[in-house]
């Protein structure tokens, strides 16, 4: 089964790491989970996805990931400030305010799932980990994020006017990432190398 935990976006660390040196320095503005999570999830769908194998996150640190980017960290500062005044300009902190708030790409499960039915034409993809990771992030650097928040423990709510509106193009690129695969480069290798889409 293909699961979102094959791959991250690595601007999800980032973002908390701007918000960790930004939020001392913004005393007035509330530090509820809600809040805090709303701030991540506003900067997040601001910014160009960076997804790859988790593997690859293993192995690199993040300032190798981004490859040393000073665009890239300036957008990130940029959108982390963003999401901070939006948040103390307009705070969400009376609606469930308590508990740990997590937060999620809802395009993640709908690629993962869109991926699992096209691979049924596919089989020998879905027999190499390395493959699937590589497609997933394929496609999710390619297409807006859409992050949420919830309360940990609760269930996502499904977007499906989602799944009605990106279905066919995702399909396209799912289809175009698998063609670009390079499979027999590393078929059947213990260890994971980068490949074609990261």
């Amino acid at each position: 089964m293909i699961t979102k935990d094959y791959v991250a976006n690595v601007k999800e660390a980032f973002v908390q790491s701007a918000l960790d040196k930004a939020l001392p320095e913004n005393t007035e503005v509330c530090r509820c989970p809600r809040c805090v999570a709303d701030m991540k999830t506003l900067a997040l769908n601001g910014l160009s996805p960076h997804y790859v194998p988790l593997e690859r996150m293993k192995a690199l640190s993040l300032d190798q990931l981004l490859k040393n980017d000073e665009l890239a960290y300036a957008a990130i500062t940029h959108a982390t400030y963003a999401a901070i005044h939006r948040v103390r300009s307009n705070p969400r902190h009376g609606e469930a305010s308590a508990g740990a708030m997590v937060i999620h790409n809802q395009r993640e499960l709908l690629v993962a799932k869109l991926l699992a039915e096209a691979c049924k034409e596919r089989e020998q993809l879905l027999e190499c980990r390395q493959c699937v990771q590589d497609v997933l992030a394929a496609v999710l650097n390619q297409i807006p994020t859409s992050y949420v928040s919830t309360l940990k423990g609760e269930s996502f709510k499904r977007a499906d006017e989602l799944e009605a509106k990106y279905h066919t193009d995702l399909l396209v690129k799912m289809f175009n990432a698998m063609d670009a695969l390079k499979h027999d480069e590393h078929a059947g290798a213990g260890d994971w190398s980068p490949s074609a889409f990261t």
